[in-house]
């Protein structure tokens, strides 16, 4: 900025120098160097339309002021006024034709005119005149770049050699050139110089690293990028960049760090908070996947992300807050079918069923090809009791696309379920599983069409091939417990219900299961409660609790405190305390190569304890290893008598009284 005030001032007092040794007629003279320095000062203030009219006051006063033209020319360009720009410069290369700049400046206008076969005419008048020109090389080169790029090479190769002050941004442009050329050493080569001979020069980084990733070259394109941060830490977008390569690279870790860096240099910068929030999401903190979103600056404005938070936050187990969202968006944006969509959605699971079978047929009446829309409408009116009007929809979407399987199964089961028009809905899930073949879901239809025809032989295969491949849905065992029952299969009904109730309680079920119970010898009911743990639980896969312990063998007992600690695959520890739990005895079961490898440990200042208690003591830890392992049904048959494991002669009691804690000691979170 210093050199440009000087060359104003020179050219101002060069004016002055002028206007003072003019004859007398030169008074006029005075005068047009007056608006010659205003302009100048209008000029370096950026006011290009103020600095041009001064200049053609002057030339008013003087019209053969030669050295006023340029400025002219330069000022009405500048301010948009490509004409006059243009004829100042074509009187000014009409009154100098030897100068080389002057042919410059016209190839400069003539290409801000987009008259480029004119603006190449000049350039090379210009390099004529003067080969070594180095604004007519740049400029020519850039504009060449384009249309000729061998020739834009070869300028910039030869701007280069005479080393001008912006020689990094002439190497840059050149590495632009070569690449268009296929040329990528060299576009890799230039760009490498351009940094090394301007290490601040981050538009030359950038396009290093951005070059090196569109060839695929991660690892070198990282570097560059990690390079760049050091000298610009407080970029927010080329720290999220590094994060999401990170991130794609599966460093995770490192990745969060630079996200978390891009945020805290601009907290709400949308590329930081989304990557921040997928990798929340791989951690399952679907909270703060809702969070990051909200936290992005394009969030006010953009209904998907606030559907999107909705979404994480009902995951994360805040379904009220979630609706809430969705309610305030609605209002943000009441005509964004979408929005409209998910918060009926939301109504619905929050039990307010009125106001979202409201939304969802004004959303109808105003989206009518919005087929989801309808298809939930048709749902939410079946659970809220409204068959009719569910079976009217369902029948109208059907005629609209006669091979959607959901809808074909929907109607299907919802007429079988209530033991209407049976045959039809028979016809309706056959042609549904015919659709998509292997759908549980809809295999389990069909079975429960047959069962309610009263074809409970039909019904009992299907059920049980839905049962194999819906093994977590409630409604599909419950099913299948009552075509067990209808053969007069109780135990295996009675399994089947007890499966169903772990998945989802219902006190109408829990009666049922009861009641069945009743009906089951009492010499049956352990192996089938050992089927159904082993079949909902499966075994440990590891296990450690301070326990009591009695053991009984033949006329032999004892009784003492212990922890007892179980591995899957690597065997059962039970250490004995005494007193203040002091460690009298381990026993150890352990894994070795397939085989059982029985152990006693003591302190040294305990006894070793009898020879003759040593096939009780392990027998004990075989037990407990077949407990904790799932295997509950091999070996002799055993009983289950409240908190306590008996096989023959043999008896473990684990403490507690009442037969249903068994169950809590199984919780899943404990496998």
């Amino acid at each position: 900025m210093k050199n440009k005030h000087f060359f104003l001032l020179k050219t101002a007092l060069a004016a002055l120098l002028l206007a003072a040794c003019a004859p007398q007629a030169g008074a006029v003279d005075k005068d047009a160097a007056l608006h010659f320095m205003q302009g100048l000062l209008y000029e370096n203030s950026g006011k290009d339309a103020e600095a041009f009219s001064e200049y053609k006051k002057a030339l008013v006063y003087d019209k053969n002021a030669v050295y006023i033209y340029g400025h002219a020319a330069r000022a009405a360009l500048r301010s948009g006024d490509y004409e006059e720009a243009l004829s100042w410069c074509e009187k000014l290369v009409k009154a100098e034709p030897a100068k080389a700049e002057n042919w410059t400046l016209l190839g400069g206008i003539n290409w801000a005119g987009r008259n480029q076969s004119a603006a190449r005419r000049a350039y090379d008048k210009a390099l004529e005149l003067d080969p070594d020109n180095a604004d007519a090389l740049y400029q020519s080169a850039s504009m060449l770049s384009m249309l000729d790029p061998d020739k834009s090479a070869e300028y910039l190769n030869r701007l280069i050699k005479l080393n001008p002050p912006n020689v990094p941004e002439v190497h840059y442009k050149l590495a632009l050139v070569c690449y268009k050329l296929g040329k990528y050493d060299d576009a890799v080569r230039n760009l490498q110089r351009a940094v090394e001979l301007a290490p601040d020069y981050m538009e030359a980084r950038y396009m290093l690293a951005q070059f090196y990733e569109s060839r695929g070259s991660t690892e070198s394109a990282l570097g560059v990028y990690l390079q760049a941060a050091d000298r610009d830490p407080n970029n927010p977008a080329v720290l999220s960049h590094i994060g999401g390569m990170l991130m794609s690279s599966g460093k995770d870790a490192e990745a969060q760090v630079y996200f978390e860096k891009a945020r805290a240099a601009d907290k709400g910068n949308h590329e930081a908070n989304f990557g921040l929030a997928l990798l929340a999401e791989k951690r399952g903190d679907y909270l703060g996947v809702a969070t990051y979103l909200r936290g992005s600056d394009t969030y006010a404005r953009d209904p998907g992300l606030w559907v999107r938070a909705s979404y994480y936050l009902s995951r994360s187990g805040a379904l009220s807050e979630a609706v809430s969202n969705l309610a305030q968006a609605h209002l943000k944006w009441p005509e964004n079918p979408e929005i409209t969509y998910f918060y009926a959605l939301g109504l619905q699971d929050t039990g307010k069923t009125a106001e979202a079978l409201e939304l969802l047929r004004d959303l109808q009446k105003k989206q009518p090809d919005f087929r989801d829309a309808k298809l939930q409408y048709a749902v939410v009116s079946e659970r809220a009791g409204k068959v009719q009007e569910a079976e009217r929809v369902f029948r109208e979407l059907l005629e609209k696309k006669p091979d959607d399987a959901f809808t074909l199964n929907y109607l299907g089961y919802m007429l079988a379920d209530r033991s209407l028009k049976l045959e039809e809905a028979r016809m309706l899930i056959a042609k549904a599983v015919a659709l998509e073949p292997d759908n549980g879901a809809f295999i389990d239809s069909l079975g429960w069409v047959e069962f309610k025809l009263g074809h409970a032989d039909r019904a009992l295969p299907l059920l049980r091939r839905a049962g194999a491949m819906e093994n977590s849905d409630p409604s599909v065992w419950e099913h299948l417990g009552e075509a067990f029952a209808a053969q007069g299969r109780n135990g295996d009904a009675w399994f089947c219900y007890r499966i169903s109730l772990n998945l989802q309680f219902s006190s109408r079920l829990s009666k049922k299961a009861a009641a069945l119970e009743k009906k089951i010898p009492d010499e049956e009911m352990p192996r089938l409660y050992a089927r159904y743990l082993q079949a909902r639980y499966g075994g440990y896969d590891s296990f450690s609790a301070l326990c009591k312990i009695t053991v009984k063998a033949g006329l032999r007992e004892f009784y003492l405190d212990g922890l007892l600690r179980y591995k899957a695959g690597g065997g059962v520890w039970l250490d004995f305390m005494g007193p203040m739990f002091t460690p009298v005895w381990t026993l150890r079961l352990l894994k070795d190569g397939g085989a059982d490898k029985f152990e006693i440990g003591d302190p040294d200042f305990m006894p070793e304890p009898a020879e003759d208690l040593r096939p009780f003591a392990q027998s004990v830890l075989a037990l407990l290893g077949q407990y904790f392992d799932g295997d509950y049904q091999s070996g002799a048959p055993w009983k289950l008598s409240g908190r306590k494991l008996e096989r023959g002669g043999e008896q473990v009691s684990l403490g507690g009284d009442d037969k249903a804690s068994i169950e809590t000691m199984l919780a899943p979170g404990a496998v």
